[in-house]
């Protein structure tokens, strides 16, 4: 569902694309090999990584420990064309979208209906205002005790799950809610109920949002418990900015949010406008008569 609602919500960004890559991808991969050779040996280098060490050890010993295992390895492929040695490839910027795009998927099995609903948002940044309040808006709606669960699943009973997630891209990529539904009847109310809900971020309750934000602070720092935990997240937050002090900056200012902090971004980016929906449910096929 994921890889339709890609493919309809990006025209001209790789976002399109699947990372993994599709079938024709996979046949098509004999071709490809010198290829994957000369890319994986000019992007895979020391040039290009950043190395993370977390626990108790001591910097000096560490640093003489890496010259030692890989200084001989040169930072860059001298062999590389120049179109490939850039530190990053020139992707297209995706134009701007101007009006709500729709795919429906027919799924040949019986399957739960799902809706899946992507608003284009701006890339991952702790430096843009706009990016930590829509993260906000992410947590207050898909909370275990958010409105969504609450509504669709427990109340209305028209789902079996709601979830959603801020994309967190190095480019400009997705808001998503996804809703399992019990049945496709109840597709028309489950949007409507969506839609309430995001309207509602225009009122959203002061002590709600400080619960959210002290809940997701505090979650995030109690993670940290052991030196994985921690170089993953600033292995992570490193690709999308390149001081770790960000990590400071984002949290920060996630805990200075204001109600009226999610209102602006709902209204700003979860408009019809930048809206990608799409349907995946089962097709029945009639049953042929065979004389």
């Amino acid at each position: 569902m994921g890889v339709a609602l890609y493919q309809t919500a990006f025209t001209t960004h790789t976002y399109q694309h699947d990372t993994i890559g599709y079938e024709d991808d996979i046949a098509a991969m004999p071709d490809a090999f010198e290829y994957s050779q000369r890319f994986l040996n000019t992007h895979y280098r020391p040039g290009k990584a950043t190395l993370l060490v977390a626990g108790d050890v001591q910097a000096q010993t560490v640093f003489a420990q890496v010259r030692k295992g890989w200084s001989s390895w040169p930072a860059e492929n001298p062999n590389a064309p120049a179109e490939e040695a850039e530190e990053r490839p020139t992707i297209q910027e995706e134009p701007a979208q101007t009006e709500m795009r729709e795919i429906s998927v027919s799924w040949p099995t019986p399957t739960a209906p799902l809706l899946s609903m992507g608003w284009k948002i701006p890339a991952s940044s702790p430096q843009n205002p706009d990016v930590i309040a829509l993260q906000a808006v992410a947590d207050v709606l898909f909370s275990p005790v958010g409105p969504l669960e609450r509504r669709l699943v427990r109340e209305e009973a028209l789902a079996y799950a709601v979830y959603g997630w801020r994309s967190d891209n190095v480019d400009p990529s997705l808001f998503t809610i996804q809703v399992e539904l019990k049945d496709v009847a109840g597709l028309a109310q489950a949007e409507q109920i969506i839609r309430e809900e995001i309207a509602n971020l225009a009122r959203v309750d002061a002590e709600l949002l400080a619960r959210t934000q002290s809940h997701e602070r505090y979650s995030f720092q109690t993670g940290l418990q052991d030196p994985n935990a921690v170089a993953s997240a600033l292995g992570w937050f490193l690709r999308r900015h390149p001081d770790p002090a960000g990590l400071n900056v984002w949290w920060s200012a996630y805990a200075d949010l204001q109600p009226a902090d999610l209102a602006r971004v709902a209204d700003l980016y979860l408009i019809d406008a930048g809206l990608t929906r799409a349907v995946l449910k089962h097709e029945s096929i009639q049953a042929v008569e065979v004389k």
